[in-house]
């Protein structure tokens, strides 16, 4: 009996002693420590509350025929925007570069088959190619407050074309392990003039657009001109057209007589590891900075940084023009520009980007502004000289 009790008391005092453990044990946790949401992921965040905001018109129907040399991030940003607000739209978007697609309206005026040439216009396309345009002012105009934007409405070329956008004109893209096979880093690369200054170890490995067909190759060679004929000082009142044309002679050299008709040829060649370094526009090298492509990396020449309103326009004659005219509409509204926000183009309204690596204009090296009556003068003559040394170091 005694030694009974004795068995009891033991295994109760191991019950109590187990109990008082686990009352002061540490309570587990499954808790993981927050994730940052991506830019990615906020970006389609993003876009979906937007998409999800636009009330749909089942009323409009028809078709909707539109050429455009605009980035291909850009196209998925708006397209889904405007079919969401017209959703019984049939809304077909071709892609191609500016040069071949006012070839084209040029060569269809008297019968055209497109209805909107979107991004790829300005002052200077307009007034270089007079008459091609229907003239519309979108109600949604007072939207714009940029002033860079609204500036270009002050000229005779209003309502012949509507700016949606600030083009970043100038930007180099860079992949660093085709530059680190020439020998160089991204420190080495400022601007034009670390290209010609390793002429040696660059040359054919430096990709450009053709200025006469691509409006991003055009921007590039307007800011060549600009800074090597000295613009910082006369504005381009009295430019010094053979300091800049000595420049371009060597900037041809670079790159080795070889240009590309499209400006998206130019990025795309750089990324697939075919060059080194690609001269083109912000909007396709932020893209790559976005998507965090490995090796790709961008800069901002140090010498001269330009920007202009990247417009849309109705083609004279369009057989869909009620359709032309609410694309319009769609781009400048607030639905519209807050897509826009979402992608590597500058809003005209004052709309915040959301893409990481944007700088503000006064963080960008040497910020010009264009005089877009003279370039839109002197377009002709410099294509044609231009064309005259190409084909002089090709011949």
């Amino acid at each position: 009996m005694k030694k009974l009790l004795t068995v009891l008391l033991a295994a109760l005092m191991v019950l109590t002693l187990a109990a008082c453990g686990s009352q002061t044990e540490e309570p587990t946790t499954t808790d993981e420590p927050e994730v940052e949401e991506s830019y990615a992921d906020k970006a389609l965040r993003t876009q979906n509350e937007i998409l999800a905001s636009i009330e749909p018109d089942y009323s409009v129907t028809g078709k909707l025929i539109v050429y455009s040399p605009n980035s291909q991030g850009e196209l998925d940003a708006i397209r889904p925007g405007f079919l969401a607000k017209y959703p019984k739209v049939d809304l077909q978007i071709t892609s191609m570069g500016t040069g071949d697609v006012l070839t084209k309206i040029e060569a269809e005026k008297d019968n055209p088959t497109i209805d909107v040439m979107w991004g790829g216009m300005n002052y200077e396309k307009w007034y270089t190619h007079q008459g091609l345009w229907e003239n519309y002012v979108s109600p949604n105009e007072a939207n714009i407050t940029v002033e860079s934007a609204t500036a270009e409405f002050q000229k005779d070329g209003k309502g012949y074309f509507t700016s949606f956008g600030l083009s970043g004109n100038t930007a180099f893209i860079i992949n660093t392990e085709v530059l680190a096979e020439c020998g160089l880093t991204p420190a080495d690369i400022t601007g034009y003039q670390s290209l010609v200054d390793n002429m040696d170890k660059l040359k054919g490995k430096v990709l450009s657009g053709d200025p006469v067909k691509s409006s991003s190759a055009w921007q590039e060679l307007v800011a060549m001109i600009y800074h090597y004929g000295k613009g910082h000082d006369s504005n381009f009142e009295d430019l010094d057209m053979d300091a800049a044309w000595d420049y371009v002679e060597q900037f041809i050299e670079v790159i080795d007589g070889a240009v590309q008709s499209s400006s998206s040829a130019v990025y795309k060649l750089v990324v697939q590891g075919e060059y080194a370094i690609g001269v083109t526009y912000e909007d396709p090298a932020l893209q790559q900075m976005k998507d965090e492509v490995e090796n790709i990396t961008m800069i901002y020449p140090e010498e001269a940084n330009n920007w202009t309103p990247c417009a849309v326009a109705i083609v004279k004659g369009a057989a869909n023009i009620d359709n032309a005219k609410r694309f319009i509409d769609f781009l400048i509204s607030e639905e519209g520009q807050k897509l826009y926000a979402c992608t590597t183009l500058r809003t005209v309204t004052g709309q915040p980007n959301i893409v990481p690596g944007f700088l503000e204009f006064e963080n960008i090296p040497n910020v010009f502004d264009q005089d877009q009556l003279v370039i839109a003068q002197h377009t002709s003559e410099w294509k044609a000289k231009w064309t005259e040394l190409l084909d002089a170091y090709n011949g």
